[in-house]
């Protein structure tokens, strides 16, 4: 005997989707909503992620992106925003624009170069270096180990 009734599950489905989606989305974030370490995170988005927080000048969100070991040298939060206001640095916060380049990867490192316009019209590459974590509570989330300075100049002058 065969019973149908005209149930979909389609509905109940796609609700169940929606609610992964959000708790995951909700897990990647800290308490104040702005992202924080997750494996999902790929190294590209990691960068952007930092580069538009320091185009806000949000440098907390970009701290919670450093690795342990780039934080054992950087750190704590304070010292780390010191060294942002160095002259080095300083053109990320407020940049007027931001390029990216070709990411280059392997499985536990990454490197990628970023361009950027900063707000007194310095152009700046740096190129960000992230590893892979291996250690609890980052096991598996792209962090960053360092940034430099490739090359620097005042509107269109090199130093």
């Amino acid at each position: 005997m065969r019973f149908t009734t005209g149930f979909s599950w389609l509905p109940i489905l796609a609700i169940a989707c929606t609610l992964v989606f959000t708790v995951l989305s909700v897990a990647a974030a800290e308490d104040d909503g702005e992202p924080s370490p997750d494996p999902r995170y790929t190294p590209d988005e990691i960068v952007r992620i930092q580069m538009e927080a320091l185009q806000r000048s949000d440098i907390e969100v970009t701290f919670r992106f450093a690795s342990p070991a780039n934080k054992s040298q950087t750190g704590p939060l304070d010292r780390f925003a010191q060294m942002l206001e160095s002259p080095a640095y300083k053109p990320m916060l407020g940049s007027l624009s931001i390029e990216y380049y070709r990411l280059e990867k392997n499985q536990n490192y990454a490197r990628q170069r970023v361009r950027l316009i900063g707000r007194g019209g310095e152009e700046v590459v740096y190129v960000f270096y992230l590893s892979k974590q291996t250690d609890a509570p980052y096991e598996n989330c792209w962090m960053t180990d360092a940034v430099r300075v490739e090359s620097y100049s005042e509107k269109g002058s090199a130093i």
